[in-house]
């Protein structure tokens, strides 16, 4: 786990204004005004391979802000994550990236947070 925290704060370094620098090869960067009113970040990097099917896995943690007083900003203790997925298409080599999910919501952070499901429409 602590392997996955240094690489989360990071990858949050390297989306923010901080990190920016012409070598970082961030496509977006995150305002700090999102970071300020998220209500939690899922911080991860996946690896993805193939030659019309795919298959990718990778690792993360999810955090959470906690109530907190004004000027204060607390954060819940990682909760680390594993990501598996196949694919078809037009795809050949390999691709290894960084990605930050804004959590905008409590609702948004209970769906990483609760155990995975099957939804069917």
């Amino acid at each position: 786990m602590d392997q996955e925290c240094d690489k989360a704060a990071r990858i949050i370094q390297s989306f923010t204004a901080q990190g920016a620098s012409s070598r970082n090869k961030t496509l977006i960067q995150i305002p700090p005004r999102v970071l300020a009113t998220c209500s939690g970040l899922a911080i991860f990097t996946v690896f993805r391979t193939g030659l019309h099917l795919s298959g990718s896995s990778g690792s993360g943690i999810v955090i959470s802000r906690l109530p907190s007083g004004p000027n204060q900003q607390r954060w819940s203790p990682p909760s680390g994550f594993l990501i598996h997925s196949l694919g078809a298409g037009f795809l050949a080599g390999i691709d290894i990236y960084d990605c930050i999910c804004v959590l905008r919501t409590p609702a948004a952070v209970r769906a990483f947070a609760e155990r995975p499901r099957l939804y069917q429409e």
